[in-house]
């Protein structure tokens, strides 16, 4: 059985109605949910039988609450095993960034990935800030379920050691937050002056966010100058989408994957370079 929504240990709008949805293999004629507020199942919350559909929307959930929910299915061989157990907390509206929160150094005309946390589905404005006021719009309209943005700085930034980023949602104003202290926008570090300003190894990091709907970003690293290659397969190992495949000098890079025309469904990411390789799995939810 596969949790789509919430994802474990999620947190989600407790003002919001809650969405359950899962996914299955196989000839399914029938589900049974249960939700608990204890891992034991002792006493439900909720407890149906006789689901055709793969979904179920709580109504309500109470506020700084967790939950715990499993699922089995019946088909003519039986009824299943219990799932696994997926758990979700509940808090009021919320927006955190997670980067940049004060103290990275963001290279002028270079790509940056600006994260956040959230439990809001609607959308939301990205802002560069200096002190309280507006610099930029970095984006607007965002999907916050993304959690995550690619920025490309622009050369027209003035280099400062004080921006910070604002996120705030489109249809509820006071759901927002701030970069808890200053960053810089400025030229590249010359020279080595830390081990985190080195690539020593070769390394292809997991895609943010994963799920995703229909982008998502692949960062990856090289130490070295040469040839690098980054090919997306599908389940049955077919090629689908050549990202990189040219010489690169060594250095960290990120590359946004849009699958707006492919299928949902798993795939496959693998890295070639020099004598590295290495394979990751992202997910595909329409």
């Amino acid at each position: 059985m596969l949790f789509r929504s919430p994802k474990n240990n999620d947190i989600v709008n407790a003002g919001a109605a809650v969405k359950l949805l899962w996914g299955t293999r196989g000839i399914v004629q029938t589900y049974r949910i249960q939700v608990s507020t204890d891992s034991t199942f002792a006493s439900p919350v909720v407890d149906i039988a006789g689901l055709t559909t793969t979904s179920r929307t709580l109504a309500s959930v109470n506020n700084n609450a967790r939950y715990f929910w499993r699922v089995n299915n019946v088909n003519s061989a039986g009824t299943s095993d219990w799932s696994g157990v997926s758990e979700f907390s509940t808090a009021s509206p919320f927006i955190k960034i997670t980067s940049p929160n004060g103290g990275e150094h963001v290279v002028i005309d270079s790509a940056y990935v600006i994260r956040w946390q959230s439990n809001v589905q609607d959308t939301v404005d990205v802002d560069l800030m200096k002190g309280n006021t507006v610099v930029s719009v970095i984006a607007d309209s965002i999907v916050s379920g993304t959690s995550a943005i690619l920025w490309q700085v622009p050369s027209t930034v003035t280099g400062d050691s004080s921006y910070k980023i604002r996120i705030h949602s489109v249809t509820h104003p006071g759901v927002a937050d701030t970069s808890d202290n200053s960053f810089t926008i400025g030229a590249a570090v010359t020279g080595i002056s830390s081990p985190q300003n080195t690539v020593t190894t070769y390394a292809l990091y997991q895609n943010y966010p994963n799920p995703f709907n229909p982008a998502t970003l692949i960062s990856y690293q090289v130490p070295k100058s040469g040839p690098v290659a980054l090919i997306v397969f599908d389940i049955l190992g077919r090629e689908v989408r050549t990202l990189v495949n040219q010489e690169q000098p060594a250095g960290r890079y990120t590359i946004t994957f849009d699958a707006s025309n492919l299928a949902s469904g798993v795939y496959f990411y693998r890295m070639h370079a020099a004598g590295f390789a290495q394979t990751r799995r992202l997910l595909l939810l329409r």
